[in-house]
Formats: structure tokens, sequence, C-alpha cells
């Protein structure tokens, strides 16, 4: 019942405004998918207005809606409604999977009347509804991935875990912060023997996810065309209230090639911070043996993507938070972290809504009460009200993110040896 009523709330939000134009820009992908099939899509003989830059699996995803639209279109039950009805649907029903993961997971370290709350609040979550509902944006589906796979591997099954993740990331490759935790684990827990045969796994799933490519470009050319494709918005922060939205002023779209110390430019600079805090929380990982640790350092992993990488989207911190409504139930510390996250990705979101600051806040372009000149920002002009409300938004942030690595170093330290048996 709660999770109906969690889908009624979704599909009453995707009937709202494309504001930001994803939906459109997805049903654009079907078209293309439809008219030259999954290939041509991805490797167009002309110019196409909204090439694909995602992994295959939401293509494959929109392949099949546009072909269950026409079978439905062609029967008695047609005509069918327009394809942005239908595109929101997967990512609404991941959303429901990720909320009951998350009941799931809970389940396992608390009562199941905190397992039923964490789920009744992340399914009705504000952040979580905005994103997917609203908005419209994917990640809904990556994230369920990324979950399924600690799950998995939280119940001693990591060959289930690898394929989990391996979908995850040819869903969208922000899973593979996930996915070097998971293989840290798995040879942790499990030895080289095992986590070779969870590589085979993953390979295996990564050559049906890539066969239709494959066999028409060399392999090198069609991982690199769907995985690494990051050119279409090489900026240090699009929007994004983190780290580098502090360092960088509040101004928008900064050239991540631009230089940030010396010659080192901010992707480089991006890339320093990140790759070692990485590395440790996956060290961190190789070591643990603690079931609310597991799901802790993996939010911490994606909170400190978001906060530490450049090319970071306003949405991008909804990784962390099915991950921190399950720690939450542990400490009322963590509780706030998950209230804090799912208050800082809201109001990421609205602040760079076009249509409800514009509407209800202020003029994004021109606000005649406070103005900021920028000669060279985009247009010229910053509202100087806009810029205080997102650089407030930031600080936050840093403040949960902080707050969270400091709850996790001492979670992680009260574990016992990594030499113990795992808890049951």
């Amino acid at each position: 019942m709660t999770l109906a009523a969690s889908l009624w709330a979704h599909l009453f939000l995707t009937q709202m405004p494309d504001t930001m134009g994803d939906v459109g820009m997805y049903a654009a992908w079907a078209a293309s998918i439809e008219g030259f099939g999954i290939e041509g899509a991805y490797f167009p003989a002309f110019a196409q207005r909204f090439p694909i830059d995602y992994p295959p699996v939401f293509p494959y995803l929109l392949g099949f809606l546009s072909w269950l639209r026409g079978l439905v279109d062609a029967s008695p039950l047609g005509p069918a409604s327009a394809l942005e009805f239908w595109i929101p649907l997967p990512a609404a029903l991941a959303d429901l999977a990720t909320a009951f993961l998350v009941y799931v997971s809970v389940k396992r370290i608390a009562s199941w009347r905190a397992a039923y709350l964490s789920m009744l609040l992340y399914a009705f979550n504000p952040a979580v509804l905005f994103a997917t509902a609203y908005w419209g944006v994917m990640d809904a589906l990556n994230i369920f991935f990324a979950l399924l796979a600690l799950v998995f591997l939280d119940q001693r099954k990591p060959e289930l875990a690898w394929l989990a993740i391996t979908l995850g990331v040819f869903t969208k490759p922000f899973a593979a912060v996930i996915a070097l935790l998971i293989a840290a684990i798995t040879l942790g827990r499990y030895g080289w023997a095992r986590t070779l045969r969870c590589g085979i796994v993953s390979l295996g799933v990564s050559a049906l996810v890539l066969a239709p490519l494959l066999f028409t470009h060399p392999p090198v050319e069609a991982i690199h065309r769907v995985l690494f494709d990051f050119g279409n918005m090489p900026f240090v922060t699009s929007n994004a209230h983190n780290l580098w939205w502090s360092l960088t002023g509040g101004v928008p779209w900064v050239s991540v090639y631009s230089p940030a110390i010396g010659t080192l430019s901010y992707q480089t600079v991006g890339m320093l911070v990140f790759f070692p805090f990485w590395a440790l929380v996956c060290a961190a990982s190789f070591m643990n043996r603690d079931r609310v640790a597991l799901y802790l350092l993996a939010a911490l992993a994606c909170f400190g993507f978001f906060m530490l990488s450049t090319h970071m989207h306003e949405n991008h911190l909804f990784t962390a938070l099915p991950l921190l409504a399950i720690v939450a139930v542990t400490s009322r510390p963590l509780a706030f972290v998950y209230a804090g996250a799912s208050l800082t990705l809201l109001a990421n979101m609205l602040l760079h809504d076009p249509y409800l600051v514009t509407e209800f806040l202020y003029d994004l372009r021109y606000d005649p009460r406070q103005l900021m000149r920028f000669t060279f920002a985009p247009g010229g002009n910053i509202s100087a009200t806009h810029l205080w409300w997102t650089h407030a938004n930031a600080l936050l942030n840093l403040a949960l993110f902080g707050g969270l690595a400091f709850l996790t170093l001492r979670r992680w330290r009260a574990q016992p040896s990594h030499k113990a048996a795992l808890s049951t």
C-alpha cells in the first residue's frame, strides 16, 4: 500500500512541465533508437541534436518502451499515451524497488518498525520525488542496481553483487564509485579465487550489454563511446553545490580545462583530490567486517564523489540518499546527516529549476534588488541573492560531508579486527 501510494505520487508529478528538458531529450533518443537501432543511435551517420551520452542499459529500456507503446497503439487498447508519459516509468519503479531494498537492509540491523519507517521516509522523500518524478532524471536506475549489489554482498552472494553493479555501471558510469568498493570487499572477504570468478561474471554481463555495438565497432571504441563520453558538459561544476562551487565563487560553467593551480587544470586537481580519498575508502572497505559500516562506507564514497569531483550536476548527491537512509537508524547523528542531505539535495535542484525559481523566488538573470556583475559569466549578470543561497547550501553540504566522514571513521575503528569472522 505504501509503495502504491508512492507510485501514485510519482505519476502525478510526471504530469508537470518538463522544465529541465530531460524527458524531451530521452524521447528524442527513443525516436532515434526506433528509427536507426541502438547502433545507429550511438554512431549516427548524421549529426543529431541530442546524441546519446548514456551507457546502453537505459537506451535499451527506451527502445523497449517505444516498442511497447507502438504495440499498445496498434491494439484495441490504443491509442497509447505520448511517449513522454511512458519514459519516467522505469525510474519511478526503480525508486519503489530501492525503497523496498532499504526496508530489507534496515530489517537486518533494526526492528521491522524501523525498517518500515525507513522505507516510508525514502519512498516519499521530497528530494527523491523531485529528482525522479518532477525533473524526470534517470539516476534512480543506477542507484537501484548499486544498492542491490550491496544487498547481495551483505547476503554473501558476491557473484550476484558483481552482476548487479555491472548493470549499474552500464546504466550510468557513476556506479563505478560503488563498483570499486565491491571489488575491494570481495577480495578482502573471499580472496583472489572468488574475486576472479566474480570478475568473469562481470565480463560476461558486459559482453552481453555491449554485444550490439561490439558486432559493428572495435571493443575499445565501443567501450569508450558508452562509458567515457564526458565531453558534453566539461564544467568544474554543473550547478552542483559542492567544494568546487565554493572555490569558484558560484560562477557557473567554468571549464574544467581552465587553470586552477599554476598549469594544473581544475579537472587534474579534482582527480588529485578525489582519487586519494576514494582509495582510502576502498582500503577501509577491504578490511571491513561490519554490516553497518558496509553501507556507511558506500554512502561516504558517494557523498565524497559529489563533493570532491568536477563535472557534478545538481542531482548527483541522489546516489548517497538510500545508503544514508539505511544507516540513519543506527544513530541520531547519522539521522541528521540523512535529513540534511535530503534537504540540501532538494535545495540544490530547486535553486536551479528555471521555472520554480523565477516564478516563486527571483529572476536568475536579473534581481533588481541585489545585482552582481560578472563580465566573465554568461549574460554578465548573476543575482547576488541566488549566490548567497547557493553558497549557504554548499557550506551545509561541506559540513554534512565532514560529519559523515567523522562518523564513518569512528564506526570503522570500533569494528572487530579484519581477521574476525563476519557478523551474522
